[in-house]
């Protein structure tokens, strides 16, 4: 601008044209509420006794995974297993569980670990939870050292888990 109010690229006011400032507001997404979980303690406590039964000295995925083939009997359609954790795990001749096994706090934060992420599978269907396990495996057997899980009951039908995700 000149001393005389014009515009140094123009001749005079008349050919000034004013641009009008726009502020350009970004509008915020709605973020979808997270649903609350509440965790069962006792289911909590129960798959943690299991753990500690099944695969105490093996790897927490193992731990874990053990704790999954339970839920994985849990949602289960065959009539061959029941419908809530405790029944599962209670159910005669399948785990070795005892209610008067140790709570040890490292399995029993891996248990409130996995029932998180099953609930979060069912509540929001998220489908990578960081389960360590496939739904259809609902069966294992161990060697003193390792779990080996597979999807039927029979060894010659079955597939065994490889272990190909991630921990």
């Amino acid at each position: 601008w000149d001393q005389r109010g014009y515009c140094n690229q123009y001749k005079s006011k008349e050919e000034v044209i004013i641009k009008p400032t726009v502020t350009i507001i970004e509008q915020v997404p709605e973020v979808e509420e997270i649903p609350e979980i509440n965790i069962d303690n006792i289911h909590a406590e129960m798959l943690a006794k299991l753990a500690w039964g099944e695969a105490r000295g093996c790897t927490k995925t193992e731990q874990a995974a053990v704790m999954w083939c339970v839920l994985n009997r849990v949602d289960s359609d065959s009539k061959d297993f029941k419908d809530t954790v405790a029944a599962v795990i209670t159910q005669p001749n399948q785990f070795y569980y005892n209610g008067t096994f140790p709570l040890n706090e490292d399995l029993l934060e891996l248990a409130y670990d996995v029932l998180t992420r099953w609930h979060m599978e069912k509540i929001t269907g998220e489908v990578d939870s960081g389960r360590v396990l496939p739904k259809e495996y609902c069966y294992f057997h161990g060697d003193g050292k390792h779990n080996h899980f597979r999807d039927a009951y029979r060894f010659e039908n079955a597939n065994i888990w490889d272990w190909s995700w991630g921990s």
